[in-house]
């Protein structure tokens, strides 16, 4: 419906306009903003091909949100726990300290050419890992990590070379190897998310697709945008 707003709504993608100001801008209810941009960023292809050449990987983390999540309240209601605890304010910090169940991790990689691939990861287990990459990465790539011990049997898995640096060391770059670029893409993508206000968990994968739209891109046109999410 309203087709002939959608390169209006696809303006306010590249402006990364805010539900409200969306639907302001598009003459349309708050619910049908919302609903457009959603179904708009499921459709976005972001495909960057093949990641060839020395190629950074490494994962950061995120707060999980469990926001509006109704078979995750079913769920505590089951085991006899309050589904209806204080909201987490935003910007806030999880309660464990390390890996845990309150953090979601995002995978990153990027070759020197500015080639990204990221996807939501299940867990940082070499087989998720390698599930991402087995489709992107070169057979002749060089894979650069961190020494995270996920990547190690990664990397023989998929048959490619593997250089470590010993970050925890103090190891930051050695030659031409670090993983400079990946960490600037983190920075990049939280700064972005922040943003966004607290998104839940389950629509991190399209919030993904629209930071490659529009953060990853040199020109996020409203046209660009719209190409996108039709597939062109």
């Amino acid at each position: 419906h309203r087709k002939e707003m959608w390169l209006t709504f696809g303006a306010c993608l590249a402006d990364g306009d805010t539900v409200k100001a969306s639907a302001e801008r598009c003459g349309v209810a708050v619910s049908t903003a919302f609903r457009w941009r959603h179904r708009f960023l499921e459709a976005i292809k972001t495909g960057a091909g093949k990641l060839r050449g020395i190629v950074e990987a490494d994962e950061t983390f995120v707060l999980a949100s469990r926001k509006g999540d109704r078979s995750w309240k079913k769920a505590k209601e089951n085991k006899g726990e309050d589904p209806d605890r204080p909201p987490r304010k935003r910007g806030g910090k999880a309660k464990k300290r390390g890996l845990s169940d309150e953090q979601v991790p995002i995978l990153m990689a990027a070759d020197r050419s500015g080639a990204t691939v990221s996807a939501v990861l299940p867990s940082v287990a070499a087989d998720a890992i390698r599930a991402i990459l087995t489709p992107v990465l070169d057979k002749d790539a060089l894979l650069v990590t961190d020494g995270g011990a996920s990547y190690p049997p990664c990397a023989a898995a998929l048959g490619v070379s593997h250089e470590v640096l010993n970050q925890s060391g103090g190891e930051r770059v050695r030659g031409e190897l670090h993983i400079n670029t990946v960490n600037n893409r983190h920075s990049r993508l939280k700064d972005f998310l922040r943003a966004r206000r607290g998104i839940a968990t389950k629509y991190l994968s399209s919030y993904l697709r629209w930071f490659h739209l529009i953060r990853l891109h040199p020109d996020p046109s409203p046209r660009h945008c719209l190409a996108a999410a039709m597939g062109r």
